[in-house]
């Protein structure tokens, strides 16, 4: 997975304090999957996947960071259908929210 670079047009339009994520988004079991931090670091067996919004729509998969061992998002699941109606991940400070883009 390769993470997308921000060009100098696109630094000036962002809204300040506002981050949407440039990640490669790829599709798995009627899913849309945003990874915000690699796999490879966190504990093989602590990784878990909490609902946040509506049942089943989004997901939060977590982990236990092999470093310090503190809870931290692997990546979000947004269904397939809603990602395509238009909601997107955004990064607001260290919050992470689902918004449907103006």
């Amino acid at each position: 997975m390769r993470w997308k670079r921000f060009t100098q047009n696109e630094r000036n339009k962002k809204a300040v304090g506002v981050t949407w994520l440039m990640v490669k988004v790829h599709f798995a079991k009627g899913f849309a999957v945003y990874t915000v931090r690699s796999p490879n670091t966190f504990k093989p067996t602590s990784i878990r996947t909490q609902d946040i919004g509506r049942k089943g729509h989004s997901l939060r998969r977590a982990g236990r960071l092999k470093k310090t061992g503190k809870w931290a998002t692997q990546a979000f699941k947004i269904k397939r259908s809603d990602y395509e109606a238009g909601l997107r991940v955004q990064k607001v400070g260290k919050v992470f929210k689902i918004v449907k883009p103006k």
